[in-house]
């Protein structure tokens, strides 16, 4: 199933210590692309100061998708964000426009 990630700061984000946790995180995000976890990764490019990361996870459930993002990622680790999870579906409307 196909889970999209947004991130939110938490209480304890730190910015004076964000930059030494950004190469971690980068490389980690990179490594979950690989192994097929993460499908698609951006941020919300005109949020300033506060953009949004945005991953496209896929994953067996919520749960499952939320364990990858707590364990895997070094600034939900720190404590620095977290993800609200929205499972992704099929649009339930779509088939009464071809009635």
């Amino acid at each position: 199933m196909l889970i999209l990630a947004i991130s939110d700061r938490r209480d304890a984000y730190d910015p004076s210590r964000i930059g030494e946790l950004q190469a971690a995180e980068a490389k980690k995000v990179w490594e979950l692309y690989l192994e097929g976890h993460i499908k698609q990764f951006w941020f919300d490019a005109d949020r300033t100061p506060d953009p949004k990361g945005i991953l496209l996870i896929e994953a067996d459930s919520r749960e499952a998708a939320r364990e990858l993002v707590t364990n895997k990622l070094p600034l939900v680790e720190e404590g620095f964000i977290d993800f609200d999870l929205y499972v992704l579906g099929a649009y339930p409307a779509l088939p009464l426009a071809f009635k």
